[in-house]
């Protein structure tokens, strides 16, 4: 009997998904890696196979808490044909699903030549190469792969992708729906303290008359309704606030699928405290983040 034989789910518990990556060495089975990371996914590489029971079992034992206290709901198990027990991880697969574990296997392939452009690039030896020529360790790695890419669930080719291609072209195959949508964090700053070095958009705003000058409105801040209806009631306030701060506007476009959150900067702290503080308004199809006022100087 495999040791996978012996994981069993409790009723009810779906637990776990796992998604095992593997494929042609020089593929991109690294940069896949770190997409998922970067998706939320606990990612193991190179796990031989014969602890995959040992995880799950550690898994449900601790109902996910495979680390710290927020459950291990989605895991990515990154292999190439160097783990221990490789030839038993299609049957391994098979045999989880059977149970009701949720398995999916994603398979990278690139041609032969794209490959050897690769070894070449980075001089690093082929897994299978020994003391032969690189093109016959290719040859020989996909033959003994071949069958597990028959199985596979999805089949990539990254021939002609580049590590940023690749990364946008997989990204959605880890997204859930939340990780869909453009992210924004909003932050108000003052341009005497220098503008923030993460951001990617900055929008001036000193053209607005300064609620500073005014009287009554001085020792009040733009986080109140009366500094804020002040600035937007402006001329031109309230269009450049939805040509340029809307989350569904032109900041959406073009941005490619899987790059990190986009940080919007605005300038000149008393004025663009009121259109950040009122950012959440919108269709939804962007997540604010978070919203932020930079009041501090330089340290």
């Amino acid at each position: 009997m495999s040791e996978v034989d012996t994981v069993m789910r409790e009723p009810g518990d779906p637990g776990p998904e796992i998604v095992v990556v593997t494929g042609m060495s020089g593929a991109g089975r690294s940069t896949v890696g770190k997409v998922m990371e970067d998706r939320g996914w606990y990612v193991i590489d190179n796990l031989p196979i014969s602890l995959l029971p040992d995880l799950l079992h550690i898994s449900a034992e601790r109902e996910g808490k495979l680390v710290g206290d927020s459950p291990v709901k989605r895991i990515g198990i990154v292999l190439n044909v160097r783990a221990r027990g490789f030839d038993t991880l299609a049957e391994s697969i098979r045999l989880l699903t059977e149970r009701g574990w949720r398995t999916h296997l994603i398979f990278l392939d690139a041609t032969n030549e794209a490959l050897v452009r690769r070894f070449e690039s980075v001089r690093r030896p082929h897994p299978l190469r020994g003391t032969g020529r690189l093109l016959d360790a290719i040859v020989r790695e996909r033959e003994v792969l071949a069958d597990l890419r028959a199985t596979a669930e999805s089949v990539v080719d990254t021939s002609g992708l580049n590590v940023h291609q690749l990364s946008r072209k997989v990204g959605p195959l880890f997204m859930t729906g939340s990780d869909e949508r453009l992210r924004l964090a909003v932050l108000s700053f003052g341009f005497k303290y220098g503008v923030p070095l993460d951001a990617d958009f900055v929008f001036d705003m000193r053209f607005l008359p300064n609620p500073f000058w005014v009287p009554e409105l001085r020792p009040h801040t733009g986080r109140e309704t009366r500094v804020a209806d002040f600035v937007l009631s402006q001329p031109g306030a309230r269009g450049v606030h939805r040509r340029r701060g809307d989350p569904d506007g032109p900041g959406d476009r073009g941005l490619p699928s899987g790059e990190p959150p986009v940080r919007h900067a605005r300038g000149r702290v008393h004025r663009w405290q009121a259109p950040v503080g009122r950012h959440r308004r919108g269709s939804g199809r962007a997540t604010v983040l978070g919203r932020g006022h930079d009041l501090r100087g330089p340290s």
